[in-house]
């Protein structure tokens, strides 16, 4: 369950039930909006109604509860509803409410730069919460590389000292104290023994 459905819930406050159908009421919201779009199409004013009580629904929810784990998604919320809600009176006026073409024209050209700013703001958002995931997972491989190389120095260090203990160890001396033996009681060591002590009983 968790691995299908963790994505829904995911940054989202769980403590209660209110705060953990955060999806359930942003998906509700958006198919809100789709619905007075199909049936309300004919209907200016009281679609602009339509949309002005579901973004303050909406606002009332996340300002009260903060369903979000990190204040700053929580604080992004609130902005972007705000945005949307200014764009929403100025919608009313662009209705049958304002018979002034020009004035018109120009609120809705005010509705398009509120829009631009609202994602220009999301982006660097989202671009300040990227280069913080990057930075920590930079930190993460410099330290997982570091514990690695350490590591491995380490495992070269014992390799090499277990290594040489083999070569100057007391088996190495007993090895060369045995082959030194051999070599006493060799067939050349013992001709040349006998041949030397030929020479001193000539002598």
């Amino acid at each position: 369950m968790k691995a299908t459905y963790s994505t829904l819930y995911d940054s989202v406050k769980t403590e209660s039930g209110i705060e953990s159908v955060y999806s359930f009421v942003f998906l509700a919201r958006r198919l809100a909006f789709v619905l007075t779009v199909v049936f309300v199409y004919r209907y200016d004013f009281f679609k602009v109604m339509l949309f002005l009580w579901l973004e303050g629904f909406y606002m009332i929810y996340v300002g009260w509860y903060g369903p979000h784990v990190e204040s700053q998604f929580n604080l992004t919320e609130k902005i972007n509803e705000s945005f949307m809600l200014l764009v929403g009176y100025i919608m009313f006026l662009n209705t049958d409410y304002l018979g002034n073409q020009m004035i018109r024209y120009y609120l809705g050209w005010c509705a398009i730069f509120i829009g631009i700013a609202l994602y220009v703001l999301n982006f660097l958002v989202l671009l300040g919460t990227f280069l913080v995931e990057l930075h920590h997972a930079y930190r993460m491989y410099t330290i997982r590389r570091k514990f690695i190389l350490a590591y491995g120095r380490k495992e070269m260090i014992s390799e090499n000292y277990f290594k040489s203990s083999r070569d100057t160890g007391p088996s190495a001396r007993h090895s060369l104290s045995r082959a030194s033996s051999r070599d006493d009681f060799s067939p050349s060591k013992k001709r040349r023994s006998s041949k030397l002590s030929r020479k001193s009983s000539l002598v």
